[in-house]
């Protein structure tokens, strides 16, 4: 299995191959199709049709592999947040440096732009339309140098990012959709529902302020959960017997301004033999430690909103 940076430079790599993709800032979100790539250990990944910006093609790779969240309003990226975005989706803050100190997947940052170090001393990315100008021209690369490779200046760079997060679970082609996983999802202030993740992936928000409001978890078939959930201006509110195609309800609020501050889950039927574990990113704290077998992630009595969670049995 790839790692996680190698999977996300393969997809860099495609999108700067493939003359399909060229660069535009106001399309930066794609033409609205979506395109199947097969990467070099048989793991599939899906990325957008159209044209990318620097920064919507370096949150496309990552969104593509698992790390960061999926759907392009889940996880806005462009310069001016990118730090914090990646910072709080497993990256490292490291020093630029040289190319043999540098590692393929390393992100590189300065004000205004950003791309990835591809190895063999090589940048790539997203650069400028055929115009010259961020808007404006075709679809598509025209000159071969809208999304493009150049030789790795470490001058260029103020700084770089390293993911260092957790190897994502991804299903190999062939392998049973979610075979010991849970598919789950979050509804998020002034986005609504975000599309489904499994297996430790993110669902929610982190580095926008917003409050995951509600959530939707599909376990397993054969595995039975008891859901708590802590919601604002009401308290603990418990969800019984949650199964696959049976009971699967909306855990929280929808359309009333209110945020979730934390859950937990319990195992009430479990053929798997897989441990459960889950975790909660809570404002001002980030990304608490792991819990399992009822333990409760977030907080009570804080006031403070649950942005995004993972859930994934080990």
């Amino acid at each position: 299995m790839l790692t996680r940076a190698e999977a996300a430079a393969q997809v860099v790599d495609h999108i700067i191959d493939h003359n399909a993709h060229g660069y535009d800032q106001p399309n930066r979100a794609g033409d609205g199709t979506t395109e199947k790539l097969t990467l070099s250990s048989g793991e599939v990944v899906y990325i957008h049709g159209g044209d990318y910006d620097c920064s919507e093609l370096v949150r496309q790779a990552w969104s593509a592999v698992g790390v960061l969240p999926n759907g392009y309003w889940a996880s806005y990226m462009y310069t001016g947040n990118e730090r914090q975005m990646l910072l709080s989706h497993g990256f490292k803050e490291i020093r630029v440096q040289s190319a043999a100190a540098m590692k393929r997947g390393d992100v590189l940052l300065k004000s205004g732009h950003t791309e990835t170090y591809l190895g063999s001393g090589q940048q790539g990315g997203a650069r400028i339309n055929e115009r010259r100008t961020i808007s404006g021209g075709k679809q598509g690369d025209q000159t071969g140098w809208e999304t493009a490779r150049s030789i790795y200046n470490p001058n260029q760079w103020t700084t770089a990012f390293r993911y260092m997060g957790p190897e994502v679970n991804k299903q190999l082609p062939g392998e049973p959709v979610n075979y010991i996983g849970m598919n789950y999802r979050v509804h998020t202030q002034d986005v609504g529902w975000l599309d489904p993740v499994h297996d430790g992936q993110v669902a929610g928000i982190t580095g926008l302020s917003l409050r995951s409001e509600a959530m939707k978890c599909t376990p397993p078939e054969g595995v039975a959960c008891d859901f708590l959930v802590h919601l604002q201006g009401i308290g603990d509110v418990e969800y019984f017997n949650v199964r696959r195609g049976e009971y699967d309800p909306t855990m929280g609020t929808t359309g009333q301004s209110r945020r979730m501050e934390g859950f937990s889950i319990k195992l009430r039927e479990n053929p798997t033999g897989k441990k459960l574990r889950y975790r909660a990113h809570v404002q001002d704290i980030g990304w608490q430690d792991w819990k399992s077998e009822g333990e409760f992630a977030g907080t009570r009595g804080k006031s403070l909103r649950m942005e995004a969670l993972q859930i994934e049995f080990v």
